[in-house]
């Protein structure tokens, strides 16, 4: 990682400016105080404030990579919750897609038995209004012919009550029988 490399760089070179910051005190306590020893207060001073500098932005290189490392793991953990919440929702939607194709295939099967069913219904009342109307016509048959008299008897009575004229060779005969038997009667009387 470029950065640790970095870090640990920065942090080598704060720990050689701390030694050289030993060296600049031991130095601070010698007597004589020449002008290269001067120069080389300064250049270490420098180094020091640097070295300081250095410390501090590896310091909040540091807090920097921790945030950054936490805000991953927090990343990496969200991500983790959605994908899980994702599965969730797709077993969700699986099982409400499973209970309405099961509503559907219910509501069919109702809506066919209430066709097949009305259908029935349909045919009993029709089968109803037939034997109604077959039995209205035989009560209606059966009541004109009670009403109507029976046309033998009629012509039996007819003819019996009709009188026989007298010409009529089967009336006739007896007709003079019967007057021959009244003459025959009469005629003895008469002579006494």
């Amino acid at each position: 990682m470029p950065g640790a490399a970095q870090l640990s760089s920065n942090l080598l070179t704060a720990q050689d400016l701390l030694c050289g910051l030993k060296a600049l005190q031991a130095l601070q306590g010698a007597p004589n105080h020449e002008p290269t020893t001067l120069v080389t207060i300064a250049t270490i001073t420098t180094m020091q404030s640097r070295a300081e500098a250095a410390e501090g932005r590896a310091a909040a290189a540091e807090r920097l990579n921790a945030a950054l490392v936490s805000q991953v793991q927090a990343l990496t953990s969200g991500q983790d919750q959605a994908k899980q919440r994702l599965r969730q929702v797709s077993a969700e939607r699986d099982a409400a897609l499973a209970e309405r194709n099961a509503a559907a295939c219910q509501l069919q099967s109702l809506q066919q038995k209430a066709i097949t069913s009305r259908r029935l219904f349909l045919q009993h009342i029709q089968k109803l209004k037939q034997e109604q109307l077959q039995a209205r016509r035989s009560s209606s048959s059966s009541s004109s012919s009670s009403s109507t008299p029976a046309p033998s008897r009629c012509r039996t009575f007819q003819a019996c009550s009709r009188p026989t004229l007298p010409w009529h060779p089967a009336a006739v005969a007896p007709a003079a029988a019967a007057a021959t038997v009244v003459a025959a009667a009469a005629s003895p009387m008469s002579q006494s």
